[in-house]
């Protein structure tokens, strides 16, 4: 605690220059070394009783004794908005990496492996139950479609395109191909076997060996379509069965 005109800076010492005027807490900077202070008034003592039956007599003046203390700025108010922007931002982030890693793996599920033009579902299509997939590009390495267990599948107006098999048909599957493209290599580009069933119409089945590889109970019926391999159009084998009218071409 000090008077007025004693004041001193408490980092260099130097004389503090304060106004004379102040009455209430204000913050300070040193003239020689920028250190900042709070001044602080003390209290001025309490007048003494006036006269008459305990009155007080107040005489307002300002304050001659003042503390000196180093000005300091609360923490708080530096980290209370870092923790601020870690919450919410973190908040953001992870609703963003929820939503957006749904949006990104249905974005990925949409597109056919390979590159396909516009399949709704990443290759090899996987037929378990019903489906229809109409006026569909399938392109890519591998297998294009699997059909399996109780799978009735309906391609309608598409265009199917890989070096090896392009569809899979078997254990009671059954695939209706209608006015549509398959090109295909491996030893057959549609095999069907396990009672596996494929109703060909109107479409064009074109093998780099063979077109139709029907095997194990599986049945192939052909009406209106074009069916064509380097070696044979088909290729029956282990009670494999293949119903043909003379709409077909079949070659060789």
């Amino acid at each position: 605690m000090s008077n007025l005109e004693s004041l001193s800076c408490p980092n260099c010492k130097a004389q503090l220059n304060a106004p004379a005027n102040k009455t209430l807490a204000f913050v300070l900077a040193c003239e020689y070394c920028g250190s900042k202070v709070r001044m602080k008034p003390m209290p001025a003592p309490r007048p003494a009783p006036g006269p008459g039956r305990g009155a007080v007599q107040i005489n307002v003046q300002l304050p001659n004794q003042w503390k000196v203390e180093p000005y300091k700025i609360s923490k708080i108010i530096f980290i209370l908005p870092i923790v601020l922007v870690l919450v919410i931002g973190g908040s953001v982030a992870g609703f963003l990496m929820m939503s957006g890693g749904r949006t990104v793996r249905r974005a990925m599920s949409a597109i056919p492996a390979g590159g396909g033009g516009g399949g709704a579902e990443s290759l090899p299509i996987m037929c378990t139950g019903s489906k229809t997939i109409a006026n569909e590009t399938l392109k890519g390495a591998g297998l294009l479609i699997q059909a399996v267990g109780n799978c009735n599948l309906t391609l309608e107006g598409c265009t199917l395109n890989s070096p090896d098999t392009a569809i899979s048909i078997m254990g009671n599957a059954t695939v209706n191909i209608s006015n549509t493209t398959v090109t295909g290599g491996g030893a057959a580009v549609v095999t069907i076997a396990g009672n596996g069933k494929a109703i060909v119409s109107n479409s064009n089945i074109r093998g780099a060996a063979v077109g139709l590889d029907v095997s194990a109970n599986g049945q192939a019926t052909l009406s209106n379509s074009t069916i064509s391999g380097t070696t044979a159009a088909f290729k029956k084998s282990n009670r494999g069965k293949v119903s043909a009218d003379d709409s077909n071409t079949l070659s060789p």
